[in-house]
């Protein structure tokens, strides 16, 4: 693909953009991707990664993520839009579930106190999933081991269907 999109991976938007460890990226064949045709969008581990001096999207070339309280004030439907036209006419979307507020979805290693809801996360993801120009779709950073009733599982697929599902582009 010449473009990709997700809510935040740091190793693998780094690796993908051949910015990552040397190894990485030439196993994989690094650079993929254009850093600034990445989105990424509801990171909200900024302070955190500025603490542990990790490197920057902004240092590495790929435009600044936009957390979740952004996301909401500027409207998740029209961040969507928005990132489309950064992303190109073919594209990954990747989802991190750490995007989740932590109140919706525990499930992960990775809670977050102020993630989007899953209404902020469909509207986001449905302008860049309804569109032709997605190519693939990929979910990570799920821990079963921390969803012993399988709720987060089924919340999770619920998401999944009226993103991916037929007509999962068109306003509800």
């Amino acid at each position: 693909p010449r473009s990709t999109l997700f809510p935040y991976t740091t190793l693998f938007r780094s690796v993908i953009a051949g910015l990552g460890p040397a190894a990485w990226c030439e196993r994989v064949g690094a650079p993929l991707v254009d850093p600034q045709r990445l989105a990424l969008l509801g990171a909200s581990d900024r302070e955190e990664a500025a603490s542990l001096r990790s490197s920057m999207p902004e240092d590495l070339g790929i435009p600044v993520e936009l957390s979740p309280p952004v996301i909401r004030s500027i409207g998740p439907e029209h961040v969507g839009r928005a990132a489309l036209d950064r992303v190109g006419d073919k594209y990954w979307v990747h989802l991190d579930v750490d995007v989740f507020d932590q109140r919706e979805f525990p499930a992960t290693d990775y809670p977050n106190s102020v993630g989007l809801s899953f209404d902020d996360a469909i509207a986001l993801l449905r302008p860049l999933t309804g569109s032709p120009g997605m190519i693939g779709f990929s979910v990570g950073c799920y821990n079963p081991d921390m969803d012993p009733d399988g709720d987060c599982a089924r919340s999770l697929v619920a998401v999944l269907g009226k993103v991916l599902g037929r007509g999962a582009g068109e306003a509800s």
